[in-house]
């Protein structure tokens, strides 16, 4: 990999997430929201493979080239072309970070599920310092997130479950 290649994955950890809504605080970063969506990985699913972890960390480094699509537009414009499926898949190809590409169905699911808890996570705890106004995106990711599990009811162990069901009542 070159040098100009990880300069060009490093930058995708700098865009700034949300930046349709109006935050308390700190903003977040793409980098921040993948280390969450790292730990939470580990934490709900210790037997992780490497892939898995690897697609949590990068999963978003398209967003250097594309930006943060919020969510709902994201699932519209798929809905409607394979455009944003393309153009991820390039930046993924061109960077050598195809990780989420060969994951199994399943781990999709756990990455998926944990991208959208770590959001969940991010809005209760604006929600806790007075941000109302992003309430309404926490509890679409806890819709997103019950989806998954009505999916994929096998996907998490008691444990984990219980902790995912905890964070997603909090």
């Amino acid at each position: 990999m070159s040098y100009n290649s990880i300069l060009e994955l490093m930058k995708g950890g700098k865009v700034r997430r949300y930046h349709t809504e109006t935050l308390i605080g700190p903003e977040q970063t793409v980098s921040q929201h993948s280390w969450g969506v790292a730990v939470l990985v580990d934490i709900l699913w210790p037997e992780a493979s490497k892939e898995l972890v690897l697609a949590a960390i990068y999963h978003d480094a398209h967003e250097a080239e594309l930006g943060d699509i919020p969510a709902p537009t994201k699932r519209q414009i798929s809905a409607e072309t394979d455009i944003m499926d393309e153009m991820e898949f390039a930046f993924h190809h061109r960077t050598n970070t195809l990780y989420e590409r060969n994951l199994s169905l399943n781990d999709k699911a756990r990455l998926k599920i944990a991208d959208y808890l770590e959001l969940v996570m991010f809005c209760q705890h604006q929600v806790k310092m007075g941000n109302t106004h992003i309430k309404k995106v926490g509890l679409l990711g806890v819709e997103y997130v019950n989806e998954l599990l009505e999916r994929n009811p096998d996907i998490m162990s008691g444990e984990s479950y219980t902790l995912a069901a905890n964070i997603l009542e909090s």
